[in-house]
């Protein structure tokens, strides 16, 4: 406890109990017994390392001085932005700022690397689908891996990657997986439901398979 209060370091807990312990930073008197009674209490984001009493904090693990909580909600944060500033305003650019230099993307049509092909897949997508949406439902955290289960739909109303446009409404379940590196998305991973995607449009699995095909060559 006291090496917290050195540190200045607050943060958060969650509970609130009584103990028995020395008078904080200060050496029990001698013949005294080492030990007063001491309440201690949370207080949301206080430390209070007073005389006779302390604040008893749970604190997460540390990595190079950051919890590791804050590094997941920083990381969740840097996921949102994909939704929320280039899926719905459209704002390619941040895929510069959200994306490492190298980022490689594994979707169920093959893997492409660079924030460019991230781009050409979003232009390729607003030409395809001119009112797609995307609500997110479960944004969920660890170490440097962030895992995120959506809702996507839109009307195909334009032509994608070779299919002219049917005029149909489509919704699907979407899992995606990311990796960060410095606070950027270094690896991403698809899962849509791909199958149910097509049958929604009307189309042949062999279609798609030929038009992405054609694309490669």
């Amino acid at each position: 406890m006291a090496g917290l209060e050195a540190n200045s370091r607050k943060v958060a807990a969650s509970m609130v109990v009584d103990l028995t312990l020395p008078p904080l930073g200060i050496p029990p008197p001698s013949g005294r017994g080492g030990c007063q009674s001491a309440s201690v209490r949370y207080q949301p984001g206080v430390v209070d390392m007073g005389m006779g009493s302390a604040t008893l904090v749970i604190v997460n693990e540390v990595r190079g001085g950051t919890t590791m909580s804050s590094t997941a909600e920083e990381n969740k944060r840097v996921v949102r932005r994909i939704r929320d500033e280039v899926e719905e305003q459209g704002n390619l650019d941040a895929i510069d700022e959200i994306f490492t230099e190298d980022v490689v993307t594994h979707t169920p049509m093959g893997e492409f690397r660079g924030p460019e092909a991230i781009k050409e897949m979003y232009e390729s997508d607003r030409e395809g689908f001119s009112d797609s949406t995307e609500t997110i439902h479960d944004v969920i955290a660890e170490d440097d891996t962030v895992s995120m289960r959506l809702t996507e739909r839109g009307t195909h109303d334009g032509e994608f990657m070779g299919i002219e446009p049917t005029g149909k409404e489509f919704e699907i379940q979407t899992m995606a997986f990311f990796r960060l590196e410095d606070g950027k998305v270094a690896e991403w991973w698809m899962q849509p439901d791909t199958l149910g995607f097509m049958q929604q449009l009307g189309v042949n699995p062999e279609d798609l398979s030929e038009a992405v095909s054609a694309g490669d060559d």
